[in-house]
């Protein structure tokens, strides 16, 4: 891969994920305007691919006080676990709207946006209750919250307009 003056390669996770979001605004405008609807799926298949990759970052912890420390379960679950299932889950998220945005007859991505909602919405609840004892917990995922929310918003509008 070509590298950058600062070590970061030219084709980052975040640079894809920019690229897909501005295809996913000119879906929503094609859409909308051109009656054109194969843009904004194929935008939110890739979203879920940067999203799931992104499950798969290493972790960046500071160092114990000392050598000899161990972590306890609250950092496994705070720093480790509940990460990767919340960008899974953010996935999962993105592939349901894709499999509505489709339009199949099939209405599987019912049962996708739930699994989705009720991981996410299950996750932030282990989060909550690991940062009642450490505080800085979502500061550190506040970034998968700024995706997962507002994916799990829009599904759970679809839904409540699909069952209702």
């Amino acid at each position: 891969m070509q590298q950058e003056k600062n070590g970061h390669s030219i084709f980052s996770l975040q640079r894809l994920e920019l690229i897909l979001i501005g295809l996913i605004i000119a879906g929503f405008v094609f859409m909308e305007f051109y009656n054109q609807k194969l843009m904004l799926p194929l935008a939110l298949v890739g979203l879920a691919i940067v999203f799931f990759l992104k499950s798969f970052k290493p972790v960046e912890m500071e160092p114990g006080t000392n050598e000899g420390s161990t972590r306890g379960m609250n950092e496994l679950l705070s720093h480790f676990i509940v990460p990767k299932v919340l960008w899974i889950s953010t996935s999962i998220l993105s592939i349901g709207l894709s499999f509505y945005y489709f339009e199949l007859d099939a209405r599987g991505y019912t049962h996708m946006m739930t699994i989705g909602i009720s991981t996410v919405f299950i996750a932030s609840l282990v989060l909550l209750f690991t940062a009642l004892k450490k505080a800085r917990v979502f500061d550190l995922h506040r970034h998968i919250y700024y995706r997962a929310l507002p994916l799990m918003l829009v599904d759970g509008y679809i839904l409540y307009e699909h069952f209702s």
